[in-house]
Formats: C-alpha cells, structure tokens, sequence
C-alpha cells in the first residue's frame, strides 16, 4: 500500500484493516472482474453486437489474442488467449473467435451480428473459415487498418511532393539527435512562440502518424528558417567534428532552408488531411457500415479535386480506395443497406421528383393514427440527439418500431437493427492493448496476461461508471 493511501486511511478512517498488495492484486481484483462480467450479463442481454479481435505481444514477448465485444456502440471487454506456444494458424484463430462467440451468445446472452479482425493472412483465411460455418454473421475487415493501407499506397506515389517526406524524416532525426541543435531550436521557439514545439518522428503503428508529424515541423516553420538564417554555422559545428558529418549538415540545412521544401511539405499535409480524417471518422466506437461507405465516398470525391491534386495522385488514390472496396466482397450490399437504413439519409435515397415525396403529395396521404405514433418514435431520437450534438444511436430509433414479432415488418426491423449494429473495426482492441501496455510494463514484466486483462477490465468499468 502507497505510503500517501495509508496516511489517507488513517487520518479519516482510522483503525480500518488495510489489504495488503498481494490481497488487492488477487483476491479483490478477481471478485471485482467477476462482478463486472456478472453487470455485464445483465446490461448486455438482447443487444446487438459486434465482436472483434486482434493479436499483441507484450513487453514479455507473450503473444496474446484478445477480443473485444461492441454491444450497441458500446465496447467491453471479453477475454485474452496466450498463444506463444500455438501456431499462429487461421484454424487456431478460429477456435478462439467461436469460443468467444458461444460465450457472447450463451453465457451474455447477446446478439452477435458480426466479428471483424485485420485484413491480415491468418485472420482473412479466417473470416472465410467462419462464415462458412456461420454463414448468418457478417466478416467485415478493420476500416481503420483499410485507410491506413491507403496511406502507405500514397507514401509510395512517385513525386515530388511525397519525395519531400523523407528529408522531412531527416530534419526530424537530425534536429532531436542533435542536442545542442536541438537546444538552439527550442531557444529560437520561446523567443518566437512562448512555448516549445517538438518534431515528431512518425512511428508506422500511428494510423496518422505521417500527418501529424508534417504538421508538426510545418508550425515550427518560421522558427527554423530563421534559425538557418541567423545561425547556420553554429547549427554546422553541432553536427559533429569530422568533416563527413559538417557536409551532411550543410547540405541538409540548405534544403530546408529553400522555400521550395516547405511548399512541397504544406502540399504532403494537406494530400494526408482527408485520409486522417477518414481514420479518425473509421476508428470510432459508432463507425457503422454507413459511416464508412459515406468516408469512402467523400475520400474519392475529394481525391477527383484537380485544382488540389496533381494526376498520378489522383490515379493512385481512386485505384486504392477502389480496391479496399473491392475487398469487401458480397458484404458491399450490407454497407449499401446500412446507408439505406440511416434516419438521415434514407429520404434522399428515393427518387426526387416523385410528386408524392412533395408537401402537397404529402398532405393528400390519409395517415392512421398508429403511423403517425411510429414516425413520432422514429424520428424523435434523432432530433434530440441533433439537438445535443451526439452521435444518434440508430438501433435505439429502429427499437422504438419493434413490436417484438418474427415476421412481417417487425422482421425488416429487426433486420436494420441487426445491420446497423455492425461496427467493421478494430480499434477498440487497438486501445486495449495499450491499456495492456502501461500495466504490463517493463516494472511489471512478470505479470500474468489474464491478470493484466482483470486489471485493466476493473479500471474500464470504473472509466465508464466516473
């Protein structure tokens, strides 16, 4: 126990037996975990849902597959499998993803619409594994990892905009493994900002690492080039004593300085803009199937804009979205129905001179009382959630219709609800993993990864309860 909890016990509850470390490490945290599952059973039965899973190796070198549960928008932890002495086989995967579909169906009682993963070898054999064995269920792959491959196919278009990215990498790595430079650069920001700005390196497991690091050296423009023009020989002799090392700095100290590389470096940031965008709009927690095919829409809308894109980006842009598209298979209809479906969207899917979609076409319609009520409820959630600028939460407008029937209309209903719960994303698991990170540290190395899972399960809930 720290030695501030034990002061804090002891001023206000004095007297009162402390747990030990070992107590609240073993026996509390496993009847907290089992208390959050048995919560979980009750809040979670009769929800739509979609699973998901993805591999990780700690700071141990375990590998684990950890999986994850998106009821409603929602995301919840389920279980974490240590498969380092396992074959990393699309056959072994597909146990663990059955396993954790009987006990979201059977033991949480939930509605399983569908389970994505990566688009990787393993998991794509996989996907097709189960739907062949459940072909009820939907096998999306991860959006958030389909835009991150668009932005490598861009990182690969050969011109001089995307050419300047690698300098950019350079100036980065010089600058922060120069210290001395590194200290006159942080002197010159204070004197022109008020603040320090750091260069960040991008790191490839950052899905908008690339455009968050351009946009980085970009605000720290003006400090640079006058630090170039005032100091440049001072900056010269941080490199190093031996002359191989001045030239390099000379040489790369001379491009930056150029106005050219900071034109072409504003043109990367702005041909990264849509696809962070896109990234961020693909990893959300309520990134249905229509959000994601609106975001491919709008990137290749974007991308056909000649006054801002030259031709070979263009070309390589609408190429690579059209084949992630493509990757979706016969669950492209899905995305298609799902856009249908949205409250919001769904009245410009009809032809628009019909006479009857009109206020006087509208007016002449004979309404029964019961239509009214339903398009009251139908319509009602997503005006509030307008009115408070959240995410309206389509299955709840689509519940409100379900008169709890297997067939007829009701069976359209509960079709759409089934659609819309479908969230083609790993991300969650993305986040769980760096939960995972910081309490399986290198202090910690010797943690267990189901503990580390009850821990960081206990500390969710309480995210979600505060």
């Amino acid at each position: 126990m720290l030695p501030y909890w034990r002061h804090f016990f002891e001023k206000w509850i004095p007297g009162v037996p402390l747990p030990t470390r070992q107590a609240l490490a073993g026996r509390i945290c496993d009847a907290e975990a089992d208390r959050i599952i048995d919560n979980m059973k009750a809040r979670l039965r009769g929800r739509y849902s979609t699973g998901q899973s993805d591999g990780w190796k700690n700071i141990a070198k375990t590998s684990i597959i950890a999986s994850m549960v998106n009821a409603e928008y929602e995301p919840h932890i389920l279980h974490a499998h240590d498969v380092t002495h396992e074959r990393k086989t699309a056959e072994n995967l597909l146990v663990i993803v059955e396993a954790e579909i009987d006990f979201c169906e059977e033991i949480l009682e939930m509605i399983i619409a569908a389970w994505c993963t990566d688009g990787g070898g393993d998991c794509a054999k996989m996907h097709k594994l189960l739907l062949q064995k459940r072909p009820h269920l939907a096998a999306p792959h991860c959006w958030s990892h389909q835009v991150r491959l668009s932005v490598g196919d861009y990182l690969k278009v050969k011109t001089p905009a995307v050419a300047v990215l690698n300098l950019t990498l350079e100036v980065i790595e010089w600058f922060n493994n120069h210290t001395l430079a590194l200290g006159l650069l942080r002197k010159q920001q204070l004197g022109q900002y008020g603040k320090i700005l750091a260069l960040i390196r991008p790191a490839p497991t950052c899905w908008t690492a690339h455009y968050h690091s351009s946009g980085c050296l970009l605000e720290t423009e003006e400090a640079i080039r006058i630090l170039i023009l005032s100091s440049k020989s001072a900056l010269v002799a941080c490199a190093g004593k031996e002359r191989a090392q001045k030239d390099k700095a000379q040489t790369l100290l001379s491009q930056i300085e150029h106005p050219q590389f900071w034109s072409l470096l504003r043109d990367v940031h702005s041909h990264l803009e849509p696809l962070a965008i896109a990234t961020n709009a693909t990893q959300g927690d309520n990134a249905r199937l229509d959000v994601v095919l609106i975001t491919l829409g709008n990137l290749y809308l974007t991308y056909s804009d000649t006054t801002r894109f030259d031709a070979v980006t263009r070309a390589t842009m609408h190429r690579s979205l059209e084949m992630r598209w493509k990757k979706s298979g016969r669950e492209r209809e899905l995305y298609i129905l799902a856009t249908l479906f949205h409250v919001g969207i769904c009245r410009r899917a009809f032809r628009q001179n019909n006479p009857l979609l009109t206020p006087q076409g509208l007016e002449a319609v004979e309404f029964s009382t019961h239509t009214v009520s339903s398009l009251i409820m139908y319509i009602m959630p997503a005006v509030s959630s307008s009115v408070q600028g959240k995410p309206v939460n389509m299955i709840n407008v689509w519940r409100a219709l379900d008169s709890q029937s297997s067939g007829g209309r009701n069976g359209l209903v509960k079709f759409t609800m089934l659609v819309l719960s479908i969230v083609p994303n790993s991300a969650a698991i993305e986040r769980l993993f760096s939960r995972l990170g910081i309490v399986q540290n290198k202090y910690c190395n010797r943690l267990g990864p189901e503990k580390a899972r009850k821990v960081v399960l206990v500390k969710a809930e309480i995210d979600r309860d505060y």
